[in-house]
């Protein structure tokens, strides 16, 4: 699925810093919250922190991290709940978990 962004926080001017990541995630997370089943919006409060179901953490898609990771590694207590979802770069990860995602594909 392609998320869209808010491209006033979320741009290649700004730099890759915790802070400015945050303030993305949350904003991609609100540009999105009327996007359901994918198990993000249902499942979570906003996008950073232990904000999803079971405490689990969650971090949205934001700036140079512009992929979704769910499920977590493992061991990693919040960071590896049922609920658990992440922005990622897209490098392998050798411990994180797997879940097929089945999207369906709407002709105009």
């Amino acid at each position: 699925m392609v998320y869209p962004c808010d491209s006033t926080v979320d741009n290649n001017s700004k730099e890759d810093t915790e802070e400015n990541l945050n303030v993305a995630s949350n904003a991609n997370y609100m540009k999105n919250i009327k996007i359901y089943g994918d198990a993000v919006r249902e499942t979570s409060t906003i996008g950073t922190d232990a904000t999803s179901w079971q405490n689990n953490n969650s971090y949205f898609a934001g700036l140079y991290h512009a992929f979704i990771l769910k499920g977590g590694g493992f061991g990693n207590e919040s960071y590896a709940g049922r609920f658990y979802f992440s922005r990622s770069n897209g490098d392998n990860k050798f411990n994180d978990g797997f879940r097929s995602v089945v999207i369906p594909v709407l002709e105009n």
